[in-house]
């Protein structure tokens, strides 16, 4: 008997179970369409037959290579027939790929490659990030040159990692004649007129395919190459129905990140790559439709709720298993851990508590109620005036309390009324200019800072400490960079975060530390550094220098990226820690993130730091104490706004009620673990020293977190959580992500 026979046995068992307890009518109401389960196993045997033409002709024996004397003709690379795919060599790395040796797994990938091309099937690469999809997918093209396939070959990817491409084929492949389209509209009409066929590689954006897809679709293109793949998830997309559209004899997915189990997603990959098998979504997504199957389960039967849930969770997980099955032929994905031994890596959350002020906002925004927008216009309306117009502060308080009427007297001129007024009206037009309409996203950006909303230095306005000691995370840094920096002076640090903002309140620090204030003279003389920045509006001519400047000049040691636009494709090995300055809700893109530094190319142990608050929802989403239904409710459910602060569902009613009572839980959390202490203090100086010599690391966390001893990095390695309070060491399964999400998510 088959797996896949046992595993439909075991299905049928499972329903047959649940039948037993229902009525003859009930059960004639429930039979589901077995001829489903046909087609199913017709889908899956046909992905069968497909993987074995693909590993017959991977199989080798090891004398093939061992005597290749003995067969001096070259290979038909044009062979198409199944029925010759027994008889292929294993191919060894083309004479064109120079400058570089390709690892095992890297050359069974070429093979792989080779092999699909050679039975007219179409694929997804999907390494884990740092394994060389770029060089794996460079040597097929060289060994397709070295057949007489001359191309050309169409490599489509996102912006940020052109350059990348360019600079490796470059490097590696110097017989393929190569061209960058991208650039503004002028300078690809120059490279139109000379013609785009006379490059063997034509290497452009996706923003680009678009722009000028009526132009590509012209061109007969012997491959197409989509860099970071999974883009192409959504079958609507216009990046997806325009390069489906471009003539292209072969195609091929690059992605590292998992495929998910998403019917939608899973049949827009299968049908850009075989869209003759895959044609049409309707028939697949009959096959594989859950609400049959559920609807044998009672939800109202509350006796049998644990077994009903198995029977759901069992018929998911079996027809899942399914769908990967069909899969399985057209994907190849190995894993850092199984293929490689890169040098170790370990990793750490940092936990501070909130500064005053930050803890102020954040109770705030916990309560529906209040109006958050005003709080912000009273908060920093003073410290405006504080950090730029000291000789008006003392006059603030007053000009509060008093009304328009009344500013004119007791005390205030009407010089220094104009003059608030101005200041008024500029902090509440920027605050005014913000979107605060999503609070998930708020409290997320609270925990990174309180000057997302309202910065209140003017450009020519010398930074305060109150920078440092407003801002928890901050802190953290205040700890971990000054001893990155001295003990080891030649390495970098790469910064990520989801926030713009953040990024720009980053460089801000990095360049205007106050490290002459006595506060923190004694342990930052460090700075101020000089950073690199690459955000989601950075140009390609920007990142292309950032990234050139980061790599080369000893002087920029910290690099500070967007968390989406910088962790994709980049490889950044001259650092070697990387810090999160906010994590993603998905894993995988921190993942993505910190497979710049640690991958193929790192030569040096790599550490990895996680910033989080605590008693906040980013404590409660690592630690797992928000339940499924709250967290469902912050992302999806609450997730769509129009743009005010207007919460808009079909029953405004409902989600209203959802939101107060995804706060309140947020508040419970923050308040059972945080008390009352420091709430409304943020203006007391001694409340902000507290709370800086409370988010200081001491010096054994500072040296568990920094040192490179080979024994922290053991696998068995524990620290007492209990003395070191501020960090915690995550294991390999919180590493991924999975252990923490899927706990809450399943």
């Amino acid at each position: 008997m088959t797996a896949a026979d046992e595993e439909h046995k075991s299905l049928a068992e499972l329903l047959a179970e649940e039948y037993s307890g229902q009525t003859k009518e009930q059960r004639e109401g429930n039979r589901f369409d077995k001829s489903k389960l046909k087609k199913l196993q017709l889908l899956i045997d046909q992905s069968k037959t497909f993987s074995q033409i693909i590993s017959a002709s991977l199989i080798q024996k090891q004398t093939h290579a061992e005597e290749p004397a003995k067969k001096k003709q070259k290979p038909d690379t044009r062979k198409t027939s199944s029925a010759d795919a027994h008889s292929l060599d294993t191919y060894r790395q083309p004479k064109s790929l120079v400058n570089v040796t390709l690892k095992s797994h890297q050359l069974h990938g070429m093979n792989w490659l080779i092999s699909l091309y050679q039975n007219g099937l179409n694929g997804i690469l999907a390494d884990e990030m740092g394994l060389g999809k770029t060089v794996q997918t460079i040597s097929l093209l060289c060994f397709l040159l070295e057949q007489g396939i001359e191309g050309p070959f169409l490599i489509v990817a996102p912006l940020s990692v052109v350059s990348n491409w360019t600079l490796e084929l470059s490097n590696f492949a110097p017989s393929l004649s190569f061209v960058p389209y991208v650039g503004d509209k002028k300078h690809r009409q120059k490279l139109r007129r000379k013609s785009l066929r006379k490059f063997n590689v034509v290497v452009t954006s996706y923003e680009i395919s678009l722009i000028d897809f009526p132009y590509l679709r012209t061109i007969s293109w012997s491959y197409l190459v989509v860099d970071e793949g999974h883009r192409l998830k959504n079958a609507n997309c216009m990046l997806f129905t325009k390069l489906k559209a471009l003539q292209v004899s072969n195609r091929i997915l690059l992605t590292g990140t998992p495929l998910q189990n998403n019917l939608a997603e899973l049949w827009s990959l299968l049908n850009f790559i075989l869209p003759d098998v895959f044609h049409d979504f309707a028939t697949f997504q009959s096959y594989f439709n859950f609400s049959e199957f559920e609807s044998l389960v009672e939800d109202n039967d509350e006796n049998n709720s644990e077994f009903n849930s198995l029977v759901s969770m069992e018929v998911r997980k079996a027809l899942v298993n399914n769908l990967h099955t069909i899969l399985k032929p057209f994907i190849l994905r190995r894993l850092k851990n199984e293929v490689l031994t890169l040098p170790p890596k370990r990793e750490y959350i940092v936990y501070s508590n909130l500064s005053p002020l930050q803890s102020f906002l954040y109770s705030t925004m916990l309560h529906p109620e209040n109006d958050f927008r005003s709080t912000l216009l009273k908060t920093f309306f003073p410290l405006y005036v504080k950090y730029n117009f000291p000789e008006l502060e003392k006059h603030v308080e007053q000009y509060l309390e008093m009304t328009d009427s009344a500013k004119s007297k007791k005390g205030l001129t009407v010089k220094t009324v104009q003059a608030l007024n101005t200041h008024y009206e500029f902090v509440n037009s920027q605050i005014k200019s913000k979107r605060i309409s999503n609070p998930l996203m708020q409290l997320r950006q609270l925990c990174d800072s309180p000057y997302h909303y309202f910065f209140p230095w003017n450009d020519d306005t010398k930074i305060t400490s109150d920078l440092i000691l407003n801002t928890a995370k901050l802190q953290s840094l205040d700890s971990l960079i000054p001893a990155l920096i001295n003990k080891y002076p030649r390495e970098k640090i790469l910064i990520f975060s989801q926030f713009k903002s953040t990024l720009e309140i980053l460089q801000t620090y990095f360049d205007e530390h106050p490290s002459n204030d006595k506060v923190y003279s004694s342990k930052t003389n460090v700075f101020p550094l000089k950073t690199c920045i690459l955000t989601g509006s950075s140009s390609k001519e920007e990142r292309d220098d950032a990234i050139s400047t980061f790599e080369t000049d000893p002087d920029y040691k910290i690099f500070l990226l967007s968390t989406r636009a910088a962790n994709l494709g980049l490889n950044l090995t001259a650092a070697t820690t990387v810090i999160l300055y906010d994590s993603d809700l998905n894993p995988m893109v921190d993942l993505q993130a910190i497979a710049r530094v640690h991958r193929i190319g790192q030569t040096k142990p790599c550490l990895v730091y996680r910033l989080a608050t605590l008693a906040t929802v980013e404590e409660a989403i690592w630690e797992r104490v928000i339940k499924k239904r709250v967290l469902e409710g912050i992302v999806i459910e609450l997730g769509e706004f129009n743009g005010s602060d207007q919460w808009v569902t079909s029953d405004n009613k409902k989600i209203k009620l959802k939101k107060e009572s995804v706060l309140s839980s947020l508040l419970n959390f923050y308040s059972s673990r945080r008390g009352k202490s420091g709430l409304n203090h943020y203006t007391d100086p001694s409340q902000l020293v507290t709370t800086l010599k409370s988010n200081s690391l001491t010096a054994e966390e500072i040296e568990e977190a920094t040192s490179h001893a080979l024994e922290k990095y053991e696998e068995g390695h524990r620290i007492n959580e209990a003395k070191l309070s501020h960090i915690k060491l995550l294991s390999e399964s919180d590493v991924t992500g999975q252990s923490a999400l899927d706990d809450v998510l399943s």
